[in-house]
């Protein structure tokens, strides 16, 4: 989880400056707060403890990024809603806390929608490595809001999905 994290804020202090506008949707990178639960993340005004506490993230509050800046295990945010804030950049992950892996399953490609039973923005095909990050009930089906490296992307039905377990192997 860690490394993920490490690698993404790479990326981001590689480009100049990211913006989005308008509503999270398919092409917004995001992040998930992580923190346990009843906890949250205290976002400050400076890199440090010190610095003055200006608002926090309760766990699994999604965080748009504008730009990004990492100074020793901090990362400066520019939130599309105001002023940078700085947090501790272990407590950010690309998927939400409970996120679970899954493979688009299907004979043929799927179609990928802007909201439950909506308009289909475009197809995802079989074998696609998704992240869920939550289901809802809508039109009498269940539908999966799925993302793809850490890319928010839109709904699919979720009888087109099937979940990846994972079993510890010991070797010895």
């Amino acid at each position: 989880m860690r490394k993920i994290v490490v690698i993404i804020v790479l990326v981001l202090m590689s480009l100049p400056a990211l913006t989005f506008a308008g509503e999270v949707g398919i092409g917004d990178i995001i992040f998930f707060c992580n923190v346990s639960e009843g906890r949250y993340l205290r976002v400050r005004d400076g890199p440090s403890l010190d610095a003055a506490e200006i608002w926090a993230l309760n766990r699994g509050d999604v965080v748009r990024v504008s730009s990004a800046r990492l100074d020793r295990g901090w990362l400066q945010l520019q939130l599309v809603w105001g002023e940078p804030g700085w947090v501790w950049f272990e407590y950010l992950s690309t998927t939400p806390p409970g996120a679970k892996e899954a493979v688009i399953d299907a004979s043929g490609r799927v179609r990928l929608r802007d909201a439950p039973n909506g308009d289909v923005k475009r197809y995802l095909q079989p074998g696609q490595l998704v992240t869920v990050t939550r289901t809802v009930e809508a039109a009498g089906s269940l539908w999966a809001l799925v993302s793809v490296a850490g890319k928010v992307i839109g709904w699919v039905d979720n009888t087109c999905i099937a979940y990846v377990h994972y079993e510890q192997w010991d070797f010895d």
